[in-house]
């Protein structure tokens, strides 16, 4: 995710256009002095926009390896990446209004889990507050 010419790319116009110094070379300098790098209240915005980048590294990969698709041009792959942080966002804004709203306003965005299912954060909200909540078209387990 770090070291081949088209990661290097993606990180490189990451880096340019948001005039950052220090790119992250590895998970371990991402996750340790290249996040700590950033002022504390800053690091969950740069945490979230190299998800982002790793995201769409590896979607890309996988369609490579699996579908056999490449990409014509690394610029679509910078696409890919600016689509991914604006789906974000608008996630981020409704799920923030639903919880503002109070646990009606969440049965949009998230249900009870089937029985059985053990490995997931508990809600502490409203009347089920017993329960544990997925979300239900994003990923599995929140």
């Amino acid at each position: 995710m770090f070291n081949c010419s088209v990661a290097r790319f993606v990180w490189q116009v990451t880096g340019c256009a948001l005039g950052l110094r220090n790119l992250p070379v590895s998970m371990e300098n991402l996750v340790g002095s290249w996040g700590a790098s950033f002022p504390p209240g800053h690091r969950k915005l740069a945490f979230c926009g190299a998800a982002a980048i790793l995201w769409t590294l590896w979607k890309s990969r996988n369609n490579a390896c699996f579908r056999k698709q490449y990409p014509q041009d690394p610029a679509a792959i910078i696409f890919n990446l600016c689509h991914n942080l604006n789906s974000w966002a608008l996630l981020q804004i409704e799920a923030k209004k639903a919880w503002r709203t109070g646990a009606r306003g969440l049965d949009k965005f998230w249900s009870k889990p089937s029985p059985g299912v053990k490995d997931a954060r508990r809600w502490e909200g409203g009347s089920q507050a017993d329960g544990v909540l997925f979300r239900r078209s994003w990923c599995r387990v929140l």
